[in-house]
């Protein structure tokens, strides 16, 4: 695999799930290309804020938000995807 160039710098990325597992490292892919990254968890803050921690201290930008992310698809007659919706509980981000 060949590594990606571009950049992200000034750009933010909400990642569900970014607390373990593959979100997480979605999001380290997301912060090593300059990206500030919201690391969402519905119910791991503990993981959550280390993530936040290891990517803040090599020079990332990382928040951690408590957030039940809610999807809904509504297509039009050639069926498209013409809306996604997300609602945060808790913070702000």
């Amino acid at each position: 695999m060949s590594k990606s160039t571009t950049s992200l710098s000034g750009k933010a990325a909400l990642v569900t799930g970014a607390a373990t597992g593959i979100g997480k490292a979605i999001a380290a892919a997301l912060a090593a290309a300059g990206a500030a990254v919201v690391v969402n968890h519905n119910h791991t803050p503990e993981p959550a804020d280390k993530v936040v921690a290891d990517f803040n201290a090599v020079g990332g930008t990382a928040i951690a938000e408590i957030a039940a992310v809610v999807a809904f698809l509504a297509s039009d007659a050639a069926g498209w995807v013409t809306a996604q919706n997300f609602r945060v509980n808790e913070g702000t981000a």
